[in-house]
This record gives structure tokens, C-alpha cells and sequence, in this order.
């Protein structure tokens, strides 16, 4: 299309590049000369990219998975745990997703930091949904799936889930 005419005097010459896709064309990328910048300007430098989101398009592939919706119901139960403030939230979720079988979806609802939290650290509050595919679960089967995440949780001694 007429959108990609690369303007060789907007970029630098050796800090460019076309962008492809299996030798199709989909845009540029690279840093706009000294020249046009002064012209602007500008002060430092700036890289410019440009993408023909049509043509990119053409070349994503989308793959759905269904699964059938289980004739038996959930239980949610939520935990918190307070971990260090460096700790990612999506190293406590990575680790309650690992430990249990039943567990059908886990949201983060709420971070919280604190004066009446103790120093450098913060509280992470998860729901967690139980689901099986096969049976209702009993509260027995949904407190042992909760207990094994919380002693997973804890093995890590600067975690604790909040009772």
C-alpha cells in the first residue's frame, strides 16, 4: 500500500530497518536523523516506528479452546497473604495456581501497604474458585484444597497468609 513509502531522509540511515513478515512488508522502525530533529527542535533522540495494522492482521492466528461449562457448581474462598513489598503479584498467583488441583480461576482483588502493616511489607488478597468437572465438592474437599495452598504459601518463611 501506499502507507509504507519509506522516507529514507526521516531516519537515520544505518539505525533503521524494515519490518517483515515472511518477507512482507508491515513497516519501518528506526531513529529519526539529526537533521529533522534540529529542524523540530528536538533535543536527543527518537525512534519512530510504523505499523500497517491491516496488513499485520493478515499473519495473527487466533486459537480458541472451549471447554464445556461443569454442570456442577463453584465455590469461591478468598486468602490473604502479606509478602514483602518486592514480591511480584504474579509470584503468589504463579505459586497458588501450582498448588492446588480444583482450582478453576484465581483474581487478585486487593493490594494493600499500610501504617498498620508491619515495614516493607504488603498484603495481596486473592479469590480463589474451586470447580470440579466431575462432582460437587463437599466444604471438606474445598478446606483441604485451601489449607494446601496456604502451607505451599508459607513455605517461603517472609510470607504469611493472613487468619
Amino acid at each position: 500500500s501506499d502507507f509504507f513509502k519509506k522516507d529514507s531522509s526521516v531516519y537515520h540511515g544505518l539505525k533503521s530497518a524494515e519490518i517483515k513478515i515472511n518477507n512482507k512488508l508491515i513497516g519501518f522502525l528506526g531513529e529519526i536523523c539529526s537533521e529533522k530533529l534540529k529542524k523540530l527542535n528536538i533535543k536527543g533522540k527518537v525512534v519512530l516506528f510504523e505499523i500497517d495494522f491491516d496488513n499485520l492482521l493478515n499473519f495473527v492466528c487466533q486459537k480458541n479452546q472451549y471447554q464445556l461449562i461443569s454442570k456442577y457448581p463453584a465455590a469461591t474462598r478468598d486468602i490473604s497473604v502479606l509478602v514483602p513489598k518486592t514480591v511480584k503479584t504474579v509470584e503468589v498467583l504463579n505459586k497458588i495456581n501450582k498448588a492446588g488441583k480444583l482450582i478453576k480461576k484465581v483474581d487478585i482483588f486487593d493490594i494493600y501497604q499500610g501504617k498498620e502493616l508491619p515495614n516493607n511489607k504488603k498484603n495481596l488478597a486473592f479469590r480463589i474458585t474451586y470447580q470440579a468437572e466431575n462432582k460437587t465438592l463437599t466444604s471438606a474437599e474445598i478446606d483441604n484444597q485451601q489449607n494446601k495452598i496456604i502451607n505451599f504459601l508459607e513455605e517461603n518463611p517472609e510470607w504469611s497468609v493472613r487468619k
